[in-house]
């Protein structure tokens, strides 16, 4: 083993479940998630989709501005022809969405609910009739209703895709077209209905297919029309050896027809086309399909078009046809796979097809192999030797430059995108018709193996390999995991539990380890390790929430392992034994769709809302650190034989993790930097360092690092604490105290002084009684070794003569008969005062400064505290609780010290955040037994020297009962500093509500002289988040849903005066 140390850690302990953005470097891809066009309104309005978050936009200025329309949560089109939308003859909008229909409210420039289908059957199509009645269909039904939206006639009818064809005139045939599917083919049949749904028959098999129009009384199909209800059809004027993709009937009477990527119009119902001469302003046009024509009542011209990057685009015209591309890339950055290699070389998929590879001088460029017109390259694979392999026209090549260049292999193999090649340690693997093959030089060459097993019609995703030729993946027909060796020709079942797989497994890089994630009951998530190729299983039950979300399983190429959702990353380096959460926290990031390690040691993500993400710390192969720290006895600042360990303070390794040293002078760490900063957290009075801090570098599998001290005195000092998790009136109430010897020898004769408060009746103990005279009460500790803390437990009864919301204190001090650190007998007196209640939430958090609770300031040099409260409300007795504390940057975690706890626990600080576990805490529910359904924890900290005056310090925490989803507290925002001035109701003006908010705060001033006022909404960091204004006597609402979480003071400056307020945004 070698001395060495750290400076940016990945300490695995538990699930974290707070995390800092900061770690996270954002990596923007080329173009934004660009609008769909789904309509364009008689009256020119445009609706957008930005289909990956399914959200609905509107633009009323020819797709210059587009706005969002939240009255839907989410939006998927069904019908690819109309894409859901229709107008009646006042011009309404109409909007069909699964099983209900809006309407377009143009005043508050949103969609409304119209009408709900109360039977379980999406609407698949909408129409009018002549006199504004509204037709419905569905798989299984048409309804009609009133323009009122009233349900007057449903007719029941089966169809497959329903096309409502009604006539506008009074006396006209209605008909409707259902597509009809056989085994081989499709075919259409249209009926005719009459307009109050009494009669639905007379149907007739059409030849013409695709997609139909009416107008008036002629029904147009894509390359055909009918004026006989589709007894006879004629071929419309247009070219038959051209390829027809999309037509469309405009609001100004035209129709549209695209032919080849060119639009020919017809104004005489079809008898004659014009093909449409467009120019473009700063396009080079268009390589593919037109998916949308249409035109305005009064000739505004729309477009969409998908171009070479698969992006598509929109353009608008006036009358003189010229063509303007309209800005629509106004969505989140999105990416669904993400292939890093080192140096930060990274290839994604856009649209499906294209890779574009980024390097850090070229930026994003397009993967180019060959010359085909259509660069489709099946997949992508970065090599552990540097070299990048890509599948491309079936055949395999290989790029030794980062993609500049490209040559095919010398395989003839047969590749295609389900050939999934995959790496293990150096040796590639793939599959094709009914056999595997490997490759023992990086794809050069090849050999095959043909299996006997259902393989490939499972999920060839979910397909893995050992390094002993095994084969891993489910049965598609019983749905068992089973293991095949390609060499015995052996089928093996692998148990590792009683249940049928139903998650995600892997293998480790090395091809040695078996992993799998599976559900063993439906809400518990457990991962099963096995080092023997799957014939033993070690088990593993996750704290991860279920509620339905899928979880994907990965390991990268040193040894960590990887769980990952849309909403969540977790990574482990110790086969799943412990977790550290390094989600990202921004709040653009809507979900993340991929991960992936380079070969340079970075994770990399794939999102929606940000992109790309690397993760700004460089892993390494996880390594132990063992950090011992001694009595250098002879002040040498070496170590000596002999020299005894330190059992006393705290080893905080990059100021972002924090041990206690355990009895034998000992902090073990697991760590994934290779280069650290270890330091201690001492009793300077006793003790001085050789040195300020140790660097450390970690290149063997565990690390020794000896930390020698030199004792200035040896001596005891013995320290109490106490506190109760709350007061309640006329009720038997608990304290929980505490007394440690923080001194280097032992402390003999130890005795507690507790002062009980005058409306305290004491009713037990659970150390013995010295004596109990009046209000003071001496309890027997005996003796304390050096470093060791001892609990104990005071029950009294609050007097019901209290009145409620009176305080009550509670003050304890400990003396012992040995020679103690101040050369006096050691006593130092702790007070711990708080008011009594008559209700409370059972899981929250609290401050207490200098022994007061809530106190409204504190001051640096003042002795801060935070109690976190919990109680098991549920209907279940609670094995393990768990609290995870992301400490603000403003305070100092080596300082922490737990000062009381209700039950015995452990603690560590991980990345900045305190972990504190009850371990078979067994915490009975409310229900069986309320007074012992409680527990709490209450710990000390320090400000950091660095946080100023005229700041807030801010704290919350969430509490984990056994596997449930966390419990999260309120924030304690507390300002640093006394406040200059407080604001008085009467002389401030301003009133915030709601306080806190989610989105909408309502801002009322009384003062006219806020004349045209300015309002500045300022961040805890003091930076200007949000500006806006307010008149005189309003009542203004102002949206900050767009604000990150937290805490901010807004101002408001009128002319002659200002004033200030503070919310919170949850």
């Amino acid at each position: 083993m070698k001395t060495l140390i750290l400076q940016v850690v990945f300490l695995f302990t538990t699930y974290h479940v707070f995390t800092q953005s900061k770690d996270w470097k954002q990596i923007n891809t080329p173009h934004k998630t660009a609008v769909e066009l789904l309509y364009q309104a008689s009256d020119g309005t445009l609706f957008g989709l930005i289909s990956i978050t399914e959200e609905m936009v509107i633009s009323i200025d020819n797709g210059i501005t587009w706005t969002i329309d939240k009255s839907f949560p989410s939006f998927v089109y069904h019908n690819s022809d109309k894409k859901n939308f229709e107008e009646d003859k006042n011009g309404r909008i109409f909007c069909f969405f699964d099983r209900n229909i809006f309407y377009f409210d143009v005043v508050k420039s949103e969609f409304v609910k119209f009408v709900t289908i109360e039977k379980d059957d999406n609407v698949q199509d909408i129409a009018f009739l002549y006199n504004g009645d509204l037709l419905i269909g569905t798989y299984r039904n048409i309804f009609l209703y009133s323009d009122l939206g009233i349900l007057k006639k449903t007719q029941e009818w089966w169809t497959y895709a329903p096309v409502l064809l009604p006539s506008q005139e009074k006396n006209g045939l209605n008909y409707v077209i259902q597509f009809v599917p056989n085994n081989h083919d499709a075919a259409y049949e249209i009926w005719e209905f009459t307009g109050d749904l009494s009669f639905v028959g007379n149907k007739k098999a059409i030849d013409s297919r695709g997609s139909f129009i009416r107008k008036n009384n002629r029904i147009f199909s894509n390359t055909a029309y009918t004026d006989d209800g589709g007894t006879t059809w004629n071929k419309l004027p247009l070219s038959t050896d051209e390829y027809l993709t999309y037509f469309n009937l405009g609001h100004d009477g035209n129709f549209y027809y695209e032919i080849d990527n060119d639009v020919f119009m017809s104004a005489d119902s079809g008898h004659t086309f014009t093909k449409m001469d467009f120019s473009f302003e700063n396009v080079n046009g268009w390589k593919e399909d037109i998916s949308y024509v249409s035109a305005s009542k009064d000739g505004v011209f729309v477009l969409e078009a998908y171009g070479d990057d698969c992006i598509p685009d929109i353009y608008t015209s006036n009358q003189n046809q010229n063509l303007k591309k309209v800005n629509t890339e106004i969505g989140p950055y999105h990416v669904d796979n993400v292939y890093p290699g080192s140096n930060e070389y990274i290839s994604i998929i856009e649209c499906f097809v294209n890779f574009i590879t980024k390097d850090p001088i070229k930026d994003w460029r397009k993967l180019e192999i060959g010359n085909l017109e259509y660069q489709y390259i099946e997949q992508l694979l970065y090599l552990s030797n540097g070299e990048i392999l890509a599948v491309y026209n079936y055949r395999l090549y290989k790029s030794k430059d980062n993609a500049e260049s490209w040559e095919k292999t010398n395989s003839n193999m047969y590749f295609d995108n389900y050939s999934n090649i995959s790496e293990k340690n150096g040796k590639l693997y793939s599959y094709f018709s009914d056999s595997i093959y490997y490759s023992n030089d990086f794809g050069e060459t090849w050999e095959s193996e043909q299996v006997d097993v259902n393989l490939f019609n499972s999920n060839r995703n979910y397909i893995q390999y050992s390094d002993q030729s095994d084969i891993f993946y489910v049965d598609p027909t019983s749905g068992n995991f089973e293991k095949y060796n390609i060499t015995t020709h052996l089928t093996k079942p692998v148990n590792f539990s009683g249940d049928t797989w139903y998650g995600s497994f892997t293998t480790s890089f090395d091809g040695k380890t078996l992993y799998i994630l599976n559900f063993v009951q439906p809400n518990k998530l457990s991962l099963y390790v096995s080092n023997d190729y799957g014939v033993t299983f070690s088990f593993k039950q996750l704290d991860l929430p279920i509620n339905g979300t899928q979880y994907f399983l990965k390991v990268d190429h040193i040894g960590n392992l990887y769980i990952f959702t849309d909403k969540l990353v977790q990574m482990s380096s110790d086969d799943g034994q412990n977790w550290v959460n390094i989600t990202p926290d921004f709040p653009e990031l809507v979900s993340i769709n991929d991960l992936n390690v380079s070969y340079d040691n970075y994770i990399y993500l794939a999102t929606t809302g940000m992109g790309i993400l690397k993760y700004k710390p460089q892993l390494a192969t996880p390594k132990g650190l063992k950090v011992i720290v001694y009595d250098d006895l002879n002040k040498n600042c070496q170590k000596d034989n002999a020299e005894p360990s330190v059992p006393i303070g705290k080893v905080v390794v990059n100021d972002l993790y924090v041990r206690e040293l355990d009895d034998n002078g000992e902090a073990l760490f697991k760590l994934h930097t290779i280069q650290n900063k270890v330091s201690l957290d001492i009793n300077e009075s006793l003790y001085e360092s050789c040195q300020e801090f140790y660097d450390v570098t970690l290149d063997d599998d565990e690390t020794e690092l000896c930390i020698p001290l030199k004792a200035k005195k040896y001596c005891a000092e013995v320290q109490a604490s106490i506190s109760a998790p709350f007061l309640r009136r006329c009720f038997d109430n608990t304290y929980y105290g505490q007394v440690c010897n923080n001194g280097n020898i032992e402390a003999e004769n130890v005795v507690t002084k507790v002062k009980l408060d005058p409306y305290f009746d004491l009713k037990e103990t659970s150390v013995p009684i010295v004596s109990h005279i009046g209000d003071e009460l001496v309890l027997d500790i005996k003796s304390l070794k050096a470093g060791e803390c001892t609990s104990f437990s005071i029950k009294i009864n609050l007097s019901c003569d209290a009145a409620l919301g009176q305080e009550h204190c509670m003050e304890i001090d400990a003396t012992s008969s040995t020679k103690n650190c101040n050369e006096i007998t050691s006593r130092v007196t702790y007070l711990d005062c708080q008011e009594n209640v008559g209700s409370y939430d059972p899981n929250d958090k609290s401050i207490f400064v200098n022994g007061v609770k809530n106190k409204e300031y504190v001051e640096q040099g003042d002795k801060v505290e935070y109690m976190i409260r919990f109680q098991n409300t549920g209907n279940d007795t609670a094995f393990t609780v768990k609290i995870q504390d992301p400490i603000s940057s403003k305070f100092d975690v080596s300082s922490i010290v737990p000062v009381a706890a209700s039950h015995e626990y452990t603690w560590s600080v991980e990345n900045g955040v305190l972990n504190v576990t009850f371990e078979n805490i067994m915490l009975v529910d409310s229900f069986k037994n309320e007074p012992l359904s409680h527990g709490f924890i209450k710990f000390e900290i320090a400000l950091n020297r660095s946080t100023e005056r005229n700041q807030d310090v801010s704290n919350l925490a969430g509490i984990f009962f056994d596997f449930n989803e966390p419990v999260i507290t309120n924030e304690v925002i507390t300002p640093v500093g006394k406040p200059v001035s407080t604001y008085d109701p009467d002389e401030n003006p301003i009133s915030l509500y709601p306080n806190p908010t989610n989105d909408i705060i309502h801002i009322t001033s009384s003062n006219t002289s806020f004349k045209d006022a300015q309002i500045i909404i300022y961040n805890e960091s003091g930076k200007i988040a949000m500006t806006t204004g307010l008149q005189a006597g309003s009542n203004r609402q102002i949206d900050v849903s767009g604000l990150p979480s937290g805490f901010y003071i807004i101002q408001i400056i009128g002319d002659k005066t200002a004033y200030k307020a503070k919310f919170v945004k949850l």
